[in-house]
């Protein structure tokens, strides 16, 4: 397994019913906005090419991530998921808007990030950007500036929200946000953060400062 895993655990091809060979399912239009496919062909036993296929729904009662070897279920794992595959392994990670790492990572040390699924929300977002890069281009860099909007303006009332539970009170004292906004730019704020936490996820863009503000929008 690679020594790259840093946190990724589970993915040892058991769980409940985890490598039970069921089929996967084809995507049907009204999961679009759950169900998150990805895929890689990989080398398998032999040098055979094989077509994995790492599943994220967030409609699973238990929130696993799942692992198709050519169209069979393989292996389920919690998350942060890590599936072994030969020579290397495929990691899973979920944030609170979707999926932010589907990778596979080989033993060598390099990694891929997996293909979406055609159908999929990710797919037909990757399809804009390959058809038309300056309006993608535009949509990642509004979904940035929304987030560090909201990083000035929306973090520091959460802060206060936060203090103003009883128990934080009295361990850390309360905060008092320099900002007052009114209520209809806090719909605003917490709507367009949504947005653009999904635009981030879609892209599997991932960063520690701006994605921090998506929990803000969470509350």
């Amino acid at each position: 397994m690679s020594a790259r895993l840093g946190g990724f655990g589970g993915g040892d091809g058991g769980g409940d019913g985890g490598g039970d060979g069921a089929r996967l399912r084809p995507l049907r239009r009204r999961e679009v906005l759950h169900r998150a496919l990805y895929t890689v062909e990989h080398p398998g036993p032999g040098g055979a090419r094989v077509s994995y296929t790492a599943e994220v729904d967030a409609a699973r009662d238990d929130g696993r991530a799942v692992l198709y070897a050519d169209g069979a279920r393989r292996a389920t794992a919690d998350m942060p998921a890590a599936f072994p595959v030969d020579g290397g392994v495929i990691e899973v990670d979920v944030s609170l808007y979707g999926v932010r790492r589907v990778h596979l990572v080989l033993d060598g040390g390099g990694e891929r990030r997996l293909d979406p699924v055609p159908g999929t929300l990710e797919h037909r977002r990757a399809r804009l950007e390959r058809r038309n890069p300056k309006l993608s281009r535009a949509i990642a860099w509004l979904a940035i500036g929304i987030l560090a909007a909201n990083l000035v303006l929306a973090v520091p009332q959460a802060v206060e929200m936060f203090t103003a539970i009883p128990k934080v009170a009295a361990s850390i004292g309360t905060f008092t946000s320099p900002i007052a906004l009114p209520m209809w730019l806090n719909v605003t704020l917490v709507l367009g953060g949504a947005l653009a936490g999904v635009e981030r996820v879609l892209t599997l863009r991932n960063n520690r400062v701006l994605d921090f503000e998506t929990i803000w929008t969470s509350l």
